[in-house]
């Protein structure tokens, strides 16, 4: 005689063994689950503070270069594409990160040297082009690099 329940069944393999339910009453892939530590859980959380700091180091060293991209960095830490960009996903997402590093850069530039000419800090921040600087700089601060520079060193 069989029984019959009204809940889901769990998958049963070839060598009839069972895989693991989920905690929601569903079966997982097989995949078994442990629960970890919390010290388990902080020594994780602190290595990956220690990564996005170094990450973050990595790049303010490389700032005036034009080839300091996502995919050099994901080069340099061996990270894949995925896992680098949630880690940056709160400020926005790597590139956007990589250009406001950048800008912010060149913002203090603008006001301590202000002989200095427009185009070579936007070179010297890594940007490739004067206009490209130019509208990424009027995007992020409502101005012209030049509007800035003035109103800075009033």
């Amino acid at each position: 005689m069989q029984y019959m329940s009204a809940g889901p069944q769990p998958a049963v393999s070839a060598s009839g063994a069972t895989a693991p339910e989920h905690r929601f009453g569903g079966v997982r892939s097989g995949v078994r689950q442990r629960s970890e530590s919390p010290a388990a859980i902080r020594r994780k959380a602190a290595e990956r503070n220690c990564l996005i700091d170094s990450i973050r180091d990595y790049i303010n060293d490389r700032l005036d270069s034009a080839r300091l991209s996502p995919g050099t960095i994901q080069a340099a830490f061996q990270l894949s594409r995925p896992t680098l960009y949630r880690m940056f996903g709160a400020e926005g997402g790597l590139a956007r990160y990589i250009r406001c590093c950048r800008l912010q850069e060149a913002s203090v530039i603008l006001v301590r040297v202000p002989q200095r000419p427009i185009i070579d800090i936007a070179y010297a921040a890594g940007f490739r082009s004067a206009s490209d600087f130019s509208r990424a700089f009027r995007r992020a601060h409502g101005m012209t690099p030049r509007e800035f520079r003035r109103q800075g060193t009033r």
